[in-house]
């Protein structure tokens, strides 16, 4: 359960919409973008490792992150604009991912519907086996006898 740990999103819908049970986290930042520039660092590879090392909870709990531990959270801020293209660059990079990954989940099942299955030969090799001649061989006219 440990990999759930601190994982975020952003809610963007009317207050009181949802209840946040007990493992939930509410945190409110005031400006829209922030939220968002949040959710990428806390779900980035460095906001995850953060977030595991630093949950709390004994084996066979559920670890947990406090609003501390949350606080401690190193959020690196650069100015509004770059915050802005960075988030709106990730945005369009995960598209194109998503968009591609679809076109070929498509094209892989529409592959395995009309290709029939080819079947490898595997050439027998030990006593008795025919040796295949090597280009030299071949070159000259064919493989010598043993």
């Amino acid at each position: 359960m440990i990999e759930y740990v601190g994982m975020a999103t952003v809610y963007d819908r009317p207050e009181r919409t949802y209840i946040y049970p007990g493992l939930m986290i509410s945190v409110r930042t005031g400006v829209d973008f922030l939220a968002g520039w949040l959710r990428r660092i806390a779900n980035s590879p460095i906001g995850r490792k953060f977030m595991m090392d630093n949950a709390t909870g004994t084996a066979g709990t559920m670890p947990k992150i406090s609003g501390e531990i949350l606080r401690r959270f190193p959020v690196p801020l650069p100015p509004c604009d770059e915050i802005n293209e960075i988030l709106r660059r990730v945005s369009v990079a995960l598209t194109a991912a998503r968009d591609t990954e679809s076109v070929l989940d498509a094209e892989a099942a529409r592959l395995k519907q009309s290709t029939p299955q080819i079947r490898l030969r595997v050439p027998r090799r030990g006593p008795g086996a025919r040796r295949r001649p090597s280009r030299a061989e071949h070159r000259a006219g064919g493989a010598k006898r043993r």
